[in-house]
C-alpha cells in the first residue's frame, strides 16, 4: 500500500467492495433466501418479497461501486449525486416486472410468461448512443456523463442477471448463460473500460477548460 497512490488505493478498495457485493449477494440468494413451497402462502410471499428486495439492493450496490470506479469517487458532492443516480438506475430495472405483470403482487411479478421490457439488452446502446449523440451536438457534458452512467447501471444489472437467463437481444434472441467466473470478471472489468472512456472524454475536456486551453 505504501507504493500505491491515493487513486490506486481507492480503485483497489472499490473493486474489492464490488466483487464482495456480488459474491456475498449471490451466496445469500442461493443459500438463505429460498422460497419453501411447503410453507403457507403468506410466508411464501414474505420470502418472495425479501428475496426480491435483497436481490434488487445487490443490483443497486453493484451499480454504486461500479460508478465509484468510473469516476474515482473522492467524496465530492456532485459525485455523491451521480453515485445515488447510478444506484437507483441499477435497481430500477426490475420495476418492469410489475409493469409487465400489470400487478403489484410479487408472485405475479416473478412468474411472468416472458422477460419484461427493461431486460432487453438492446436498450442500453440505444439510450447510451442517443445521449452521446445529443451530448456531442449540444456540447453537453451532462448528457455524455449520463450516457456512461446509464451504461454502467443497466449493463451491470444485465450482466448479473445473465448468469441465470443470458443476455437478451431481441429480435435476435438470447445468449447462453454467462458462466459465474466470467460474470465476476466482466463485473470488475466493465467499470474499468468505462472509466477509461470517462477519463479520455470528460476528464480531459474539464482539464482543458480549467486551464484555458479550449
Amino acid at each position: 500500500m505504501l507504493f500505491l497512490g491515493h487513486t490506486h488505493v481507492c480503485l483497489l478498495v472499490y473493486e474489492t467492495c464490488l466483487i464482495l457485493t456480488c459474491i456475498i449477494g449471490d451466496y445469500c440468494l442461493e443459500h438463505y433466501f429460498i422460497v419453501d413451497e411447503r410453507s403457507s402462502q403468506i410466508n411464501q410471499r414474505k420470502m418472495m418479497w425479501t428475496r426480491a428486495l435483497f436481490d434488487n439492493m445487490t443490483h443497486g450496490i453493484v451499480g454504486f461501486f461500479s460508478w465509484a470506479i468510473v469516476i474515482n469517487f473522492n467524496l465530492k458532492v456532485n459525485q455523491i449525486v451521480s453515485l445515488l443516480l447510478c444506484f437507483f438506475l441499477a435497481l430500477g430495472v426490475d420495476l418492469d416486472h410489475f409493469i409487465e405483470a400489470k400487478s403489484t403482487d410479487i408472485k405475479d411479478a416473478i412468474n411472468l410468461p416472458r422477460r419484461p421490457p427493461f431486460h432487453k439488452s438492446t436498450i442500453i446502446p440505444l439510450v447510451s448512443g442517443t445521449a452521446t449523440l445529443f451530448g456531442c451536438l449540444f456540447d453537453s457534458n451532462i448528457l455524455k456523463i449520463f450516457s456512461l452512467l446509464f451504461t454502467t447501471a443497466w449493463l451491470s444489472h444485465h450482466i448479473r442477471d445473465a448468469t441465470r437467463r443470458g443476455l437478451w437481444f431481441p429480435p435476435i434472441g438470447s445468449t447462453p448463460l454467462i458462466p459465474y467466473k466470467l460474470y465476476l470478471c466482466l463485473i470488475m472489468l466493465i467499470p474499468l473500460g468505462i472509466r477509461t472512456i470517462y477519463s479520455l472524454t470528460i476528464d480531459c475536456k474539464n482539464h482543458f477548460n480549467n486551464n484555458g486551453i479550449v
